[in-house]
């Protein structure tokens, strides 16, 4: 981590990645479980676009862009839960979104990968 409040390790982009999530990855099982993960300077934009739906833009939802960096650790996966923010880790078994109500779901994920620190993941989520 950087000093001087500034977090991030990304230089020039550290001002954007400064953001701290939770990602809830499905364990399996009936009904399924849930581990916590805890991901820091991320960036997330609220609203980024609109998923359209066969009747067009007005039967779409809307989208939020999460951009995760590689050193992350973890990859986030189509079905994981987002938090923003430090979220709950006990009892978490269930639909996520009945566990942690302002839970997001990922709907899908690209990797970038550019051979630096730079490489990270863009998350929609819904």
């Amino acid at each position: 981590a950087a000093s001087g409040g500034n977090r991030s390790f990304i230089p020039g982009v550290a001002p954007m990645m400064t953001r701290t999530v939770t990602l809830y990855r499905r364990q399996g099982g009936q009904p399924a479980t849930w581990t916590r993960h805890i991901l820091e300077d991320v960036f997330f934009r609220e609203a980024a676009g609109t998923a359209l739906s066969p009747q067009g833009a007005a039967g779409g939802q809307l989208e939020s862009l999460l951009l995760v960096p590689a050193a992350a650790g973890i990859a986030p996966r189509p079905g994981d839960g987002v938090l923003f923010g430090v979220g709950p880790e006990e009892g978490l078994t269930g639909d996520i979104r009945e566990c942690v109500p302002r839970c997001r779901i990922v709907t899908a994920v690209t990797g970038r990968r550019y051979g630096s620190a730079m490489d990270h993941w863009e998350v929609k989520l819904r």
